[in-house]
């Protein structure tokens, strides 16, 4: 979360730069901003994917969530066994349900 912290914040930068002094130099530097942040993501959710065949919770349960966000997810509806009803849902009829 820090890293994509740090690289939106220098996007941020080089957009402004851009927006300020247009040329050659500046859009390549803009371009190769955007492919670390893209990049950082397709990272974070391959990453997250693969972890999530070994810890299910873990993937609906982030390590940056506090324990107070994670009481909000409980009360607003999200509960773990969602996902068994989903994957049932889907296994019988194909379809998510409602």
């Amino acid at each position: 979360m820090c890293q994509l912290d740090e690289y939106l914040q220098h996007l941020r930068r080089a957009s402004k730069d851009y927006r300020a002094k247009t040329g050659c130099e500046r859009e390549q530097e803009l371009q190769a901003s955007v492919s670390k942040v893209t990049q950082h993501y397709t990272d974070y959710y391959t990453i997250k994917w693969a972890l999530a065949h070994e810890d299910v919770l873990a993937f609906f349960c982030p390590i940056w969530i506090s324990p107070l966000e994670n009481v909000y997810s409980w009360v607003t509806g999200w509960k773990p066994s969602t996902v068994f009803k989903l994957g049932n849902s889907i296994r019988t009829n194909g379809v998510p349900s409602s």
